[in-house]
Formats: C-alpha cells, sequence, structure tokens
C-alpha cells in the first residue's frame, strides 16, 4: 500500500520508526506471555527466528508504551501489506512482514491491543492500520506511568543521512567509506547520543499541559472553576516523547559539505516559549544563540566585520518588534532561495510596510559587501559550517560533564552552565572563522513550576492543606515520576540522600547570610549528586 507520510502526520499518529526498545524489564511479564501463546498457537518457528519473534514482541510493547504516552497520545501505526518491509520502506520496521503479523495475532489473543484496520485506496491515500493498548496491558501503562527508561543509543552506522536533491526524496544512510570524514563524524555523533541516553531531559508542565498539547490548559481545583494555566495557552498544538532524546545528521544537495545540521531531539519540535520550561536532570536551563550567525559567517569568509545588527533596515524596532523577525526569516531564506521564487506572505508585507522588491532592495543595500551570497543557495553551505560548530560545543560541554541541547545555532544548558556554553561557543567559532562571534541568551522562567503549586490552588476553597497538596502533586505527577525513575536508575539510595542533604544545607546556608534563592522555586547550580560534604556547611556566617 502506498501511503503519504504527510497524510498521517496530519492525522497524528506515532511512526513504527520512532519506536525505541528500553533496556530493562518493565514489560517482561508482557513479553512472556505474547511468547507463550506463540508457541502454542503453533506459529511458524525455527531456532532461527525465535530469538526474532522475542525482540519484535518488545518491540511490539514498547511502541504502544511510547505511543500512549506521546503528548497528545497517538495510535501506533503499524502496516500489514508485505510491501511496507523492508530496508528501502519508509516504516523502517526492524522485522519481517511474517514475524510482525504472527506478534500482532499473539497481542489480540492476549487482549494486549485493539486494533483499527487499515483501508487500501489505489490512489495512495489509504488510511494505515493503527493499534492502541488495551486491558491489562493498559493498565499496566497506567501504573507505571510515564518513566524515564534506559536506551541503547542508535548504532554509529545509522546517524548520518543524505539527500541527493532539495528535500527528503530518495534520502539514504551515508556509508562509512564514502568520505576520510564520516568515520569521526560517526564516532562524535554516538559520543553524543551516548551521553544524552543517561540524563534526564523532561519539561516543567503540569499534566493538564501534556494532555491538552500544549493549548489551552486547564486545571480544575476541587469545588472551584476551571483555571488556565499561565502563559501557556497561545503555545499552540505541538508534540512531545521525552524518550526521544537521539541525534542524527542531515546533509544536503548529496554533498557531505552541505547542510549536516543535528536532528531528533523533542525539544527541536516545541515552540520556543515551551523551551524556557525545559529542565535538564531537574535544574532549570537557559538557551544561547549566536548573533545574526548567516551573517557573521559570511562577513568573517570575506575578511571583514559585520554590522552591529544585522536586521536594521530602518524600521526603529521596538522591543520585541514582530517585525524584526520578519526580517530576520526574510534574510535567512534568500540565502537559500537560489530560484528567486520566496516570497513573504501579504500580511507580514503589510506588517513591516514594505514591498518585497523594497525590503530585498534595503537588506541588499545594508550588506553591500556580502550581497552577492543573496539567491545563491549558500545557505546550506553556512548550515555545515554552524552543524560542524555545534558538534565542538557539545562535545567540549560533554568533557566537562555538561548536557547541551542543540537547536541548529543555539544551545539549551543547565542556566550555571552558561559562562561554560559562551566559552564553548566562542571557541568553536573561532577556531573556524579566526574571528570572535556576537554570543547572546534569552532567559526567562515563566508560570507556575512543580517545585511551586498554583496560587489558585492554594487559595482554593473547601480544601484541606493534604487535599491540596494531592492536588498539585497529581498535576505534576507525569514530570515528578520520570524525573524519579531517573534518579533510582541511575544513582544509590546514599547519592539521592546526599544531594537531598546537600539542597538542604544550601537553602540554610543562604537563608542564614540572608540572600535570596537563586530562584523561586529552584536552588540549582549544585552538582546533581554530591559524594561529600556540601561545602556550604564549610562557610563561615560570622
Amino acid at each position: 500500500m502506498k501511503n503519504h507520510r504527510k497524510k498521517f502526520a496530519r492525522s497524528h499518529v506515532f511512526w513504527p520508526s520512532n519506536i525505541q526498545v528500553a533496556d530493562d524489564e518493565m514489560q517482561a511479564e508482557f513479553v512472556a506471555k505474547l511468547s507463550v501463546i506463540l508457541q502454542k498457537y503453533g506459529a511458524r518457528s525455527n531456532a532461527k527466528n525465535e530469538g526474532e519473534r522475542e525482540r519484535a514482541c518488545r518491540w511490539l510493547i514498547d511502541g504502544l508504551y511510547q505511543s500512549f504516552f506521546y503528548a497528545p497520545q497517538a495510535p501506533l501505526l503499524l502496516p500489514l501489506g508485505k510491501s511496507a518491509y523492508g530496508p528501502k520502506s519508509q516504516y523502517k520496521i526492524p522485522f519481517s512482514h511474517r514475524v510482525v503479523n504472527d506478534v500482532l495475532k499473539a497481542a489480540e489473543l492476549a487482549q494486549f491491543v485493539s486494533v483499527v484496520k487499515g483501508i487500501y485506496v489505489p490512489d495512495g491515500e489509504g488510511i494505515v492500520t493503527r493499534l492502541y493498548p488495551n486491558g491489562r496491558l493498559l493498565e499496566h501503562f497506567k501504573t507505571q506511568g510515564l518513566r524515564w527508561r534506559f536506551t541503547q543509543p542508535p548504532d554509529k552506522h545509522d546517524g548520518l543521512f543524505i539527500n541527493p536533491g532539495r528535500g527528503p526524496k530518495n534520502r539514504r544512510l551515508v556509508q562509512r567509506d564514502e568520505s576520510s570524514t564520516v568515520p569521526m563524524m560517526q564516532d562524535n555523533l554516538l559520543k553524543i547520543n551516548d551521553f544524552l541516553s543517561r540524563q534526564c531531559i523532561s519539561i516543567d508542565l503540569p499534566n493538564t499541559a501534556f494532555a491538552a498539547n500544549f493549548g489551552n490548559c486547564k486545571a480544575t481545583a476541587k469545588g472551584g472553576k476551571m483555571m488556565p494555566f499561565e502563559n501557556l495557552s497561545a503555545l499552540g498544538k505541538q508534540t512531545i516523547n521525552m524518550q526521544s532524546v537521539f541525534l542524527h545528521r542531515i546533509f544536503a544537495e548529496g554533498s557531505l559539505s552541505k547542510g549536516g545540521r543535528f536532528y531528533g531531539g523533542w525539544w527541536q519540535q516545541i515552540p520556543s516559549k515551551a523551551r524556557r520550561r525545559i529542565l535538564i536532570n531537574d535544574d532549570i536551563t537557559i538557551e544561547c544563540d549566536f548573533s545574526g550567525l548567516s551573517c557573521s559567517m559570511l562577513y568573517a569568509m570575506e575578511g571583514l566585520v559585520p554590522p552591529h545588527d544585522a536586521y536594521e533596515i530602518g524600521l526603529n524596532y521596538l522591543k520585541n518588534d514582530p517585525r524584526r523577525k520578519i526580517v530576520k526569516r526574510y534574510m535567512n531564506a534568500v540565502l537559500n532561495d537560489s530560484s528567486r521564487r520566496y516570497r513573504l506572505a501579504p500580511d507580514e508585507l503589510k506588517c513591516i510596510g514594505l514591498s518585497h522588491g523594497e525590503l530585498h532592495a534595503r537588506l541588499s543595500n545594508l550588506h553591500k559587501p556580502i550581497a552577492k551570497y543573496f539567491n545563491s543557495g549558500v545557505g546550506v553551505d553556512l548550515q555545515f559550517h554552524d552543524s560542524e560548530i555545534a558538534e565542538q560545543v557539545m562535545l567540549n560541554l560533554m568533557e566537562q560533564g555538561e548536557v547541551c541541547l542543540p537547536i541548529h545555532d543555539s544551545f539549551i544548558v543547565r542556566a550555571t552552565a552558561l559562562g561554560k556554553l559562551k566559552c564553548a561557543m566562542t571557541d568553536a567559532f573561532t577556531k573556524r572563522f579566526s574571528v570572535a562571534p556576537g554570543v547572546k541568551f534569552e532567559f526567562a522562567y515563566e508560570g507556575n513550576s512543580m517545585k511551586q503549586p498554583r496560587s489558585a490552588i492554594l487559595s482554593a476553597q473547601g480544601l484541606t492543606l493534604a487535599e491540596k497538596i494531592a492536588l498539585h502533586m497529581d498535576e505534576y505527577s507525569l514530570i515528578s515520576n520520570f524525573f524519579n525513575s531517573w534518579e533510582q536508575a541511575n544513582f544509590t539510595d546514599q547519592q539521592i540522600y546526599d544531594r537531598g542533604k546537600a539542597l538542604n544545607l544550601e537553602i540554610s546556608h543562604r537563608k542564614d547570610l540572608g540572600l535570596p534563592p537563586l530562584h523561586r522555586h529552584k536552588f540549582f547550580g549544585l552538582p546533581l549528586f554530591i559524594l561529600a560534604k556540601h561545602p556550604a556547611s564549610l562557610v563561615s556566617t560570622e
């Protein structure tokens, strides 16, 4: 059956290529049950495929688990036609058609899955079969909740992709022997993914925000009225799967020196406003990016210094002026637009008060030294440079024990690692272009958090304090369980105790000195787990 992926993206499904099999025994009972059914009902088996069928059972159950906790919830897409299987299929199912169908039949017999059969339409606009967890398996998922689970990073040979032309059609894996640079890129990507696989990267939102897909989030106080969650109603419809932390690189136009940016992390799929609420190992974060990176690189290539503001074309921008974002988007687009077809939307042109020709002329006048690159398609060459810079920034911080989440030319780190990040970004750019870049950061932690109940909950009438606390904890059970399961999987009880003790010492020490907390709800900056006595206890308060 031929179907278009874009069609399914609009209908919101969880793709089989997104399934990651965790390295634990959380689903062992259900895998064992499927194996027994397969043997009992005489599924075609031999010594060669018995192990494959067990791995397929784990794969299917983990896929159902991850789709169940996809935000918002989504069915698992599972094509049943033979044409959907094989190395060239867009579904990337790692098992044979026969094995997957046998496992699915066993899951149906066990009543672990509810199946909505697909519909074949000759013109290619059909509907692929969808699966939902059911019965005891569904109850198991609800009991376990969203848990952090260790997943082995992808094989280093599966992390680099190349598009032969403009666009993803006929995208393929890069082979290790295609270039002398490929082995190093593959090895570095594996190092980064291995490091990310052991971290807890989450987002500080209540359960209602997950259920509402980051839009129109509401919560109900017992006996009270519906209350909007601060600052989140305008975030729009997005999806999130917090286990999707592994990165891959995509090169463009059939060249390993074009494109190459990092993709795959869930934090890249959400609005910038929501990114401000990302937590790294339960610490609040900050995002930092280069100032006018494309312009900075082009001017550096010409041996020149860029203007102070690469987008100042005489519009007298105000603070947070939407016109500046439009000009910036046009500037970046025109560097890629070799066909000269790109145009801003009429409402965008109306917003900036310029025609397309006037906007292009003003930018060309501002950037006379690099105007020759406009409409040249140089953008994919610049993307390669910024991807190489991003790789070095991540490796540099990883050596210092800091997690760095890339969003192309910007990066998210723990707030206390801002100094390290700025140094790493400056060093990586300077080594590549022999000039220092501009670096700016954004820190705006908005709304309430899991560490501080909403004032509306605290002031709700007719509730005891215990009921208020229970209501608050219920709202944040998804994210708190995710962090707690990470702690338990990676650290001993003594290490967890030492960390809690150190945090209490830090709180007491700041109170004794009359200092305010570093943040209204979070005392960050300490090492996540502390094996020795916290130095705050050694500082004199006299």
